[in-house]
C-alpha cells in the first residue's frame, strides 16, 4: 500500500472513529471504556489490520461494542449518513468506506429490532428511513467484486422490511384532526376518546410545546 493510499484510508478511519463515538450517549462504565478502547486500537493499528486483513472484523467489533454501551439509533444514522458522503480514490480508502456501511447498518438493523413502535405511523416513517438507506448503499455494493456480501445486504434489508411489517400489523393507525379553535389537550382527548388520560398521548404524538394549547391540525390514535 503506497503512502498516500494508507494515508487516505487512515484519514477516513480517523473521521469514522469520532462520529462512532459520538453515536455513543455520554457513558463512563465498563462498556463504554471498552468501546473506547477498542475504538483506538483500531485507529493505532489500521495499517497493520489492513495490511492483515483484519480491519474489516476489528471495525465490526468496535461498532457493536458502541451499540453495547449505548449507542443510539439515530448516532448510528447519522454516522451512515457522513460515510456515504466520503469519496476516497484508492481501494483502500474505499473498502474502509464499504465496511464502515455494512457495519452500521447492522447495528440499526439490531437497534430497530429492539425498538418498541405505538403506532403504525411511526412504523410507517421508519420503513421508509430504512428504504431509502438500504437504496443508497445497495447501489454502492451492486458492483462489489464478492456477490455474496451483496447477497447478505439485501437478506438483511429484506429481513428487516419482514420485521416492521409484522410489528405494524396489530398496530392502530394514526388519523389527522383539525379543529377551529386551539382544544387544551385534557379537553381534546376528552373529546376523543372521553378519557382524559390520553392528553399527554395526544402532546407527544403532535410534539406540543404546552399542553394548554394544541395545534389546529395534527395527528393521533385512530382509537
Amino acid at each position: 500500500m503506497i503512502g498516500a493510499e494508507f494515508q487516505e484510508a487512515k484519514t477516513i478511519v480517523d473521521r469514522i472513529a469520532v462520529l462512532l463515538m459520538a453515536a455513543m450517549r455520554p457513558a463512563n462504565g465498563r462498556d463504554a471504556a471498552l468501546a473506547r478502547s477498542a475504538v483506538s486500537s483500531t485507529i493505532a493499528n489500521t495499517r497493520e489490520l489492513l495490511d492483515n486483513e483484519e480491519f474489516a472484523a476489528s471495525l465490526f467489533s468496535n461498532f457493536n461494542l458502541v451499540r453495547s454501551a449505548g449507542g443510539t439509533l439515530a448516532g448510528f444514522m447519522a454516522l451512515r449518513l457522513e460515510i456515504i458522503l466520503q469519496a476516497p480514490v484508492y481501494l483502500a480508502g474505499q473498502f474502509v468506506v464499504k465496511m464502515a456501511l455494512l457495519a452500521s447498518l447492522a447495528q440499526e438493523a439490531r437497534l430497530i429490532a429492539a425498538t418498541i413502535f405505538t403506532s403504525r405511523y411511526d412504523v410507517d416513517l421508519m420503513s421508509a428511513k430504512v428504504s431509502l438507506a438500504y437504496e443508497h448503499v445497495e447501489e454502492i455494493f451492486a458492483t462489489w467484486a464478492d456477490p455474496n456480501v451483496y447477497l447478505a445486504l439485501l437478506r438483511m434489508h429484506s429481513d428487516l422490511v419482514k420485521h416492521l411489517s409484522e410489528v405494524a400489523r396489530p398496530l392502530p393507525r394514526m388519523v389527522n384532526y383539525s379543529y377551529s379553535i386551539p382544544y387544551p389537550s385534557l379537553t381534546m382527548a376528552n373529546l376523543v376518546y372521553a378519557d382524559g388520560n390520553r392528553a399527554e398521548e395526544l402532546v407527544a404524538e403532535n410534539k406540543i410545546v404546552h399542553p394548554a394549547f394544541m395545534s389546529l391540525t395534527g395527528q393521533m390514535l385512530a382509537n
